[in-house]
């Protein structure tokens, strides 16, 4: 015989009810016996069971139990019990490792690509920022005085305390910082004098080799942006380092990846200076012309052919390939 069972929890109460069900050529037939509870009769049964009835340890009632369920009693049944032993579908230890073991083959493969890029997008914002900084003060001081930001234009308009790039660096540096930074208004979080505090140092280990970036650290003049990136004036270029040196940490400055150039160094008479490209761009035009392709500036970022710490080939593509880090971009992050 197939029986309807449907349970419903309201209110603390638990309401069944137990419907015959005609069978294929059978006609339905009264229960032998009614269940035991209220308001049970022949062709039905539906009752009351409060939860502290003692027949209620017939059923697990439960208040997930929304649906109608069907089942078969034996003939002559009078009750339905339920079963508490019960077996549930588990894994095994030895399934539980191989899982485990799946998952740590699958963060090693991963995590380390994930924190790759995270790196490599923070480094691309903050540097895209500090570009827009520079280039809308420069624009300015070009629009102004008709001389792009370069060594040319600091011995030009400051001719009393910058004669030439061969002596009074210092005072050539913080000429232009106050004339493209200061006069601009541009909010600084740090700046630094030239007392050489620890980070300095740091740079001179990194840039031991490099005349130019010692000469730059030595004697240019370095702030600090509200982005964390700090900014160099050495030379009429700006060197850029994507970390905040103000937290007196050491720094590993690699080229391309951490330290970068805006606009060439030595440009200092109005011969060199036809050489500016436009966009603070890192080369001149002759040694763009060196590397004609995309490929080729590729391949001198990934070896770094024009030598030096910042390797301003790399600060090229960069500004080439419209302020971004593109797919093909040589060094990791």
């Amino acid at each position: 015989m197939q029986i309807l069972y449907n349970i419903h929890v309201s209110d603390g109460t638990a309401t069944f009810h137990l419907t015959p069900m005609a069978g294929e050529g059978k006609e339905t037939s009264p229960l032998p016996s009614p269940l035991q509870g209220e308001g049970v009769n022949s062709v039905g049964c539906s009752g009351t069971l409060p939860r502290n009835d003692k027949f209620s340890s017939r059923f697990t009632l439960h208040s997930s139990l929304k649906k109608r369920a069907a089942f078969t009693l034996a003939e002559g049944a009078t009750h339905v019990a339920h079963s508490h032993n019960i077996r549930r579908a588990a894994f095994t230890l030895a399934e539980a490792l191989i899982t485990l073991g799946i998952i740590g083959v699958v963060a090693a493969l991963t995590i380390p690509n994930l924190i790759s890029g995270y790196s490599k997008k923070v480094t691309e914002t903050k540097l895209k920022q500090t570009y827009s900084i520079l280039s809308n003060a420069t624009s300015k001081l070009i629009a102004e005085t008709g001389i792009p930001f370069s060594s040319y234009y600091v011995i030009t308009m400051h001719n009393d305390v910058c004669p030439s790039t061969a002596t009074h660096l210092e005072e050539c540096a913080d000429s232009l910082y106050e004339d493209v930074i200061k006069s601009n208004n541009i909010k600084i979080i740090n700046e630094y004098d030239h007392s050489y505090p620890l980070w300095y140092s740091t740079l001179i280990s990194n840039a031991v080799n490099d005349e130019g970036a010692i000469a730059a650290v030595y004697h240019g003049k370095w702030f600090t942006l509200p982005n964390g990136c700090s900014v160099g004036i050495y030379n009429g270029s700006f060197s850029v380092i994507t970390d905040n040196l103000s937290e007196n940490r050491k720094v590993e400055l690699i080229g391309g990846k951490n330290y970068f150039q805006f606009q060439p160094a030595n440009i200092d008479n109005q011969n060199t200076i036809k050489e500016i490209l436009p966009g603070l761009a890192p080369m001149t035009q002759t040694e763009r012309k060196r590397y004609n392709t995309r490929a080729d500036l590729i391949n001198a970022c990934k070896s770094n052919e024009l030598g030096g710490v910042v390797n301003i080939a790399c600060s090229q593509l960069f500004i080439e390939d419209g302020l971004r880090f593109s797919d093909d971009y040589p060094i990791k992050f």
